[in-house]
């Protein structure tokens, strides 16, 4: 039988293709077939990234339980367990962290305020301004430096109404105003 196979060359000098090798001989060829088995199981079941959860118009935010009203404002934190606290402040997860660090936080997204993508943590530039947002943080998360500059010179950060510390001047985030 076949114990290799051979190629001719312009010199007449045959060579064997060893990556054939294994396949052609008996006990070789079953450990082979495991071996690439094997690779193709563990590549496909590898680990996956952790994607951020679409925000419906039935959902509430974690912290303060209001509609969203805008998604440019949202935000979310998805914890090890795989569940989503979906946010429709920067401020409301914020408050959500400081209340809940029993929560194992596996990733955490904010929305691009001009493009409305969801941004990474990590690749997230988070700038106070003088946008109008949900709970009146004024927050808003971009993607890149230069979008943060040009928001923050055509919305410059105005002076806070109150003392409350998410800035809108309600008990609408569980604290009372003084």
């Amino acid at each position: 039988m076949w114990r290799h196979l051979r190629v001719n060359t312009s010199n007449s000098f045959s060579k064997p293709i060893p990556f054939l090798s294994p396949f052609r001989r008996g006990k070789r060829s079953g450990s082979a077939i495991l071996v690439l088995f094997l690779t193709v199981f563990l590549i496909g079941c590898s680990t996956s990234q952790i994607k951020p959860v679409d925000i419906f118009a039935e959902d509430a935010c974690a912290q303060c339980k209001m509609a969203f009203s805008d998604q440019a404002f949202a935000s979310e934190i998805i914890a090890v367990d795989g569940t989503a606290y979906k946010f429709d402040d920067i401020e409301c997860m914020e408050k959500f962290r400081a209340m809940h660090s029993e929560v194992a936080i596996a990733q955490e997204f904010y929305k691009d305020y001009r493009t409305k993508a969801w941004v990474e943590k990590g690749r997230a530039i988070i700038v106070e301004t003088g946008i109008k947002t949900p709970m009146g943080s004024g927050k808003v998360a971009v993607s890149d430096s230069l979008q943060a500059k040009a928001i923050v010179g055509q919305y410059p950060a105005a002076k806070p109404i109150s003392e409350n510390s998410s800035g809108c001047g309600a008990d609408c985030c569980g604290e009372k105003e003084n």
